[in-house]
């Protein structure tokens, strides 16, 4: 089983991160690698993440992340030096940059393994999981809403299954 996350709001709590940059006034800062100066991005992962990628086979693990803002802004040197400050690459097979759609990266990620490899993808923009869901249609998509307030008791959106912790996702591959 391959698995291939999402970074931000699905390993990293980026909304907090982001609400404690603007109380600190450090909004300039924002999306610049030298914000990683001031701030250790190992204090805003999910409190699951370390434990739960620690249970899994480094070889197993793929991060793919998008280096965009919400507004198609670029920030891949931001990007870059976040994931290497965070550490995550001792602990994962790999570390991909994406600056689009994941779908066509996670379909480069899965054609490394012979076709009946099972193949878990999670994100937390729904945009992410139907681009990959479309370019890898075996795949076990995970919608990540960390907040389930957000979405309420639904568990599943067009075949994606909606989860709010990385436990979630070992749950929904159990009763497959």
């Amino acid at each position: 089983m391959k698995y291939i996350l999402d970074f931000d709001d699905t390993l990293y709590d980026a909304k907090s991160f982001k609400e404690l940059v603007a109380r600190d006034g450090a909004g300039s800062l924002l999306f610049t690698p030298e914000i990683w100066q001031h701030y250790d991005v190992r204090t805003y992962l999910h409190i699951d993440t370390l434990d739960w990628l620690r249970q899994k086979s480094k070889d197993d693990l793929f991060i793919l992340t998008a280096a965009m803002t919400s507004d198609g802004k670029t920030v891949m040197e931001y990007q870059k030096e976040k994931l290497r400050c965070s550490k995550l690459g001792d602990m994962v097979s790999d570390i991909i940059f994406s600056e689009g759609d994941k779908g066509v990266d996670a379909a480069s990620i899965a054609k490394q393994f012979p076709p009946d490899e099972t193949i878990v993808f999670v994100d937390d923009k729904i945009e992410q999981c139907l681009s990959v869901q479309s370019a890898v249609p075996q795949a076990i998509v995970c919608l990540m809403v960390r907040d389930p307030e957000q979405i309420g008791n639904v568990d599943s959106v067009r075949g994606i299954h909606v989860v709010h912790t990385l436990a979630d996702v070992d749950g929904i591959i159990e009763k497959l």
